[in-house]
């Protein structure tokens, strides 16, 4: 069966923080007034919601962060078992300068970036995560596709991957924080685990630090 192309979904901005996850996995808007949530937004969070919340047992307060705001989203729609279209795997990608200032680096106290054997702690690098595959359509090669489009994209707009200059040219450095128990699924498609950034615990999951170089197209927005 071939795989859907996934649909991207553009920085969607602060109306991110109008919506809330209950432990449930539902999404609730918080504010009665609130612009209208782009309908893909609304698609990645449900897949990450049955994902880490329902399964996982992650916590619902913290699924939705800063990063939501700034990142671009991927979602992949397949056929679920009665044959409906379902939303079934989503990725996203942060852009350099959230990873210094957003809410999520507060929530996560392991990564040790001090001791990184492969990060000179100046360079800019970009940030993949939030990548989940609902149970139901796992086995299908949706996950690789999505780091790949991530990858692909970020590449092809090397400029647009910096929104603070003076944090200077991005030359194509990827982080991931992966869960321990995939980092083979990760070194599969060239990612390499940094050893001197340890081993850490979010939500009660094992987590090491996972980086990529991908090629940069010269002149790219």
């Amino acid at each position: 069966m071939p795989i859907p192309t996934p649909s991207l979904l553009l920085p969607p901005g602060p109306i991110t923080r109008a919506l809330h996850v209950l432990p449930t996995g539902q999404l609730t808007l918080t504010k009665k007034e609130t612009p209208a949530i782009p309908p893909l937004l609304i698609s990645a969070l449900k897949v990450r919601a049955e994902v880490f919340i329902i399964e996982q047992q992650c916590s619902a307060a913290q699924e939705i962060d800063a990063d939501d705001a700034v990142s671009w989203h991927w979602v992949i729609h397949g056929l679920d078992q009665s044959g409906q279209e379902a939303p079934a795997a989503t990725i996203r990608l942060i852009p350099a300068q959230a990873h210094a200032d957003a809410d999520d680096e507060k929530a996560v106290e392991g990564p040790n970036y001090g001791g990184s054997r492969m990060w000179d702690g100046k360079e800019p690098y970009v940030k993949i995560g939030r990548l989940a595959t609902v149970k139901e359509f796992r086995g299908r090669g949706y996950g690789r596709v999505l780091v790949e489009a991530a990858l692909g994209f970020a590449g092809g707009n090397p400029r647009g991957m910096v929104k603070d200059g003076g944090l200077g040219e991005w030359r194509g450095l990827v982080l991931a924080h992966a869960q321990k128990r995939l980092q083979k699924w990760y070194a599969s498609m060239g990612w390499e685990r940094d050893e001197g950034m340890d081993v850490w615990w979010e939500d009660g999951i094992e987590h090491v630090g996972m980086w990529r170089r991908v090629g940069v197209v010269e002149g790219g927005e």
